[in-house]
């Protein structure tokens, strides 16, 4: 935001707003804009995106009514981002004028707030003029009592539990976090569902396993459709923003679409990033919320390598001499370093609590400070994070401040996962429950009622590493699939992880079939494998069409894209051409052509589906397609299938190699366990086991 516009948001925010009394003229007699008439699109730009109006260069006016008791106007907008110039901005209420403002600036929301306390019932008109197109995002009228909490998502990237005072840490690293646990429920047994940012930040807000969303390796993003947090509330009256600057939680990997605002504060800096820009932000928006239930979600980087304090905090832990070994003097470094790191995010975090205490709106904010995944200072040999799935790397802090008084510095100690945040929260606020949500409520237990004992589930795919752990409060298992070796540990006995078991103890096979059923998950659903001749191009159209539909994506040897969302289904465009050098540019490979595409659609297995295929603007001959168990060749002119009458083993991804002609493959997966697994066709099995989608 620039520089210029934030005076205007504590002005009018304040009692006596500019204008206030003055005698303007209304706006012309004319027509008058409704919102309602237009359509709300959605605004990506490079460090900007949210959902908006897209206006087009004039004047335009706006009648919103008379003004509720306690009213108040609001207004979000954006600068046209080719052609910026600035909206200017008056509000009346009556024939008396009261504000008056313009933006400034195309790459950061504008906020802004005026007082209407004083003008109950009087009519409140607004106009907005421009020489360009700009994007307003609200414009709206709000008074009376506000009926559900607001929610603040404070995350601390790479924040480890034992780190932290408030849960025994000896080092004052945290003092404003201590002092707000005070006021919080303290979840001593908190899991997220991988050691690394991307994949539990998804769950986070999708209220999905890794396996489902599927944003658990460097190149993968979140499947569409997915259901979001952001907009569970959205529709239920909230508004929605996020506040950024790591560059695995944008729009890049569909992380924060689903916001009414999403910004990236200088995540091309990420691993430099300044927590204090991030809080500013924050509070520059904050007055301008009042009125409205909100939900934000802030990420702060601090703690996260490199380990650099900004100044004041660079010394904080700094001894006056370094002794030991190399190793023991780098390690010292490195978690005196960390340690202030820490320090740094928690004055931050400091800052937004008192700002909410000035504003009169802390008691009715349900504040939740938590973190995505730990770090590891050579306790298994190694550093960083997303690299092991053990204690150091996935047991982080979870604190919850409900609103008003109610269980302020009581402990929780059961296990409770980060993807069962999403639907604790729509419990707590009231909203209506989201079907599609992984996630269990514990809204319960939060209230002090007894919880069922829980298997948290973690997965990592990244880089070398491919492992997988479940785990309750005392026991372990972890699954290296790279290595092809099997852990359990005794947490009660063996907390550090460091004397593993390698035989199955009696109480690990619940363990071992928990990872193989959560792996699972995500693979129900539709499956249409595309494959062509080498030496063939082909433009090929898939649209898969279902009265009930989730996620959805598309999979190819070198990386993987979605699709586009078409009336009551999905639509896959794929290119089907030679790749002389596939290389490591994931944009090329997914515009310039692949040689085999595997399509997912998320489907019921009672949802007849209506599945149409065109290659090169002619629909598929029987010929080419291969449908389950089916062994007469089967037409896809707006063939109806029955998912669960064509369900088929499957277990790999990934083609070993192109086919040898062109196909159209139709399977259905089932959750094992819930269904029996049946029998493909011979040949058709014959096909998919050639290509790797298929084990012995």
């Amino acid at each position: 935001m620039s520089k210029y516009f934030v005076p205007w948001i504590a002005i009018l925010t304040a009692a006596s707003v500019l204008g206030c009394g003055s005698r303007v003229p209304l706006p012309r007699s004319g027509a008058t804009l409704r919102l309602a008439d237009l359509e709300r699109s959605q605004i990506e730009r490079e460090t900007v995106w949210g959902r908006g109006y897209v206006l087009p260069a004039g004047e335009h006016t706006l009648d919103l009514g008379a003004v509720p008791e306690g009213g108040a106007f609001r207004l979000s907008m954006l600068e046209d981002g080719e052609h910026p110039a600035p909206v200017h901005v008056r509000v009346w209420a009556g024939e008396t004028s009261a504000a008056a403002f313009e933006s400034a600036g195309p790459e950061e929301w504008a906020f802004a707030r005026v007082d209407l306390s004083e003008r109950t019932g009087a009519q409140c008109r607004v106009r907005l003029e421009c020489k360009s197109s700009f994007v307003l995002g609200t414009c709206e009228l709000t008074g009376g009592t506000q009926a559900h909490p607001n929610i603040l998502i404070f995350l601390i990237d790479t924040l480890r539990q034992d780190h932290a005072g408030c849960y025994g840490y000896h080092r004052d690293t945290t003092p404003n976090i201590d002092r707000f646990c005070e006021d919080a429920v303290q979840f001593k047994q908190f899991m997220p569902p991988s050691s690394w940012t991307r994949p539990s930040v998804a769950s986070l807000l999708t209220a999905t396993y890794p396996p489902t969303h599927g944003a658990n390796d460097s190149l993968r993003m979140v499947r569409k459709n997915l259901p979001r947090l952001a907009t569970a509330l959205h529709d239920f009256g909230y508004e929605t923003h996020g506040i950024v600057t790591n560059l695995n939680c944008l729009p890049l990997w569909n992380i924060g679409t689903e916001f009414d605002t999403h910004t990236d504060v200088d995540s091309t800096n990420w691993q430099h990033a300044d927590d204090a820009k991030l809080v500013d932000r924050f509070l520059e928006m904050l007055p301008s919320l009042a009125g409205r239930p909100w939900l934000v979600y802030v990420h702060a980087m601090g703690p996260h390598a490199p380990y650099e304090p900004p100044g004041g905090f660079e010394d904080k832990f700094k001894p006056d001499v370094y002794e030991g070994t190399p190793t023991e003097i780098a390690r010292r470094k490195a978690l005196d370093l960390y340690d202030a790191e820490i320090a740094y995010t928690d004055a931050q975090f400091g800052r937004a609590v008192e700002e909410l205490k000035r504003l009169g709106m802390y008691e009715n904010t349900t504040i939740l400070v938590l973190s995505d995944h730990g770090e590891e200072f050579w306790e298994h040999g190694g550093t960083d994070h997303g690299k092991t799935l053990y204690e150091e790397q996935l047991r982080v802090p979870f604190l919850w401040k409900l609103p008003g008084e109610r269980f302020r510095g009581e402990q929780r100690d059961a296990l409770v996962e980060m993807v069962d945040i999403s639907p604790t929260l729509l419990d707590a606020v009231g909203a209506p429950p989201e079907p599609r949500f992984q996630g269990k409520s514990f809204w319960g237990y939060v209230n002090g009622g007894e919880i069922a004992p829980a298997i948290g589930f973690a997965s990592l795919e990244l880089n070398s590493a491919n492992m997988q752990t479940a785990k309750t409060v005392e026991k372990k298992y972890i699954r290296d699939l790279g290595a092809g070796t099997s852990f359990w540990y005794d947490l009660a006995a063996d907390p550090g992880e460091h004397h593993p078991i390698s035989d199955i103890p009696p109480w690990g096979e619940e363990l071992l079939q928990w990872t193989s059923r959560m792996e699972q998950r995500g693979r129900t659903g539709l499956h249409i494998l595309v494959t062509r001749q080498p030496g063939t191009n082909h433009e090929v159209r898939c649209y898969v069409e279902a009265k009930r539909f989730g996620a959805y994506e598309m999979f190819f040897p070198y990386g993987r894209g979605g699709g586009m969302h078409e009336d009551n289904g999905v639509v896959f465009l794929i290119h089907l051409r030679d790749i002389e050098d596939p290389g490591h540019n994931r944009i090329w490979r997914e515009t310039m052509g692949h040689d085999n595409a595997h399509l997912f659609v998320e489907v019921p297995k009672d949802e007849p589906v209506t599945l149409t295929v065109e290659k090169d603007g002619a629909t598929v001959g029987p010929e080419d397609v291969h449908i389950g168990r089916a062994t007469a060749p089967m037409a896809l002119d707006h063939a109806v299938l029955i998912p669960g009458e064509i369900e088929a083993a499957w277990t790999e991804l990934q083609p070993a190699e192109a086919a040898e002609t062109f196909g159209v493959y139709v399977w259905y997966e089932a959750e094992s366990g819930s269904v029996k697994r049946e029998e493909l066709d011979p040949d058709v099995r014959d096909v998919l086991r050639g290509h790797g989608y298929l084990g012995d």
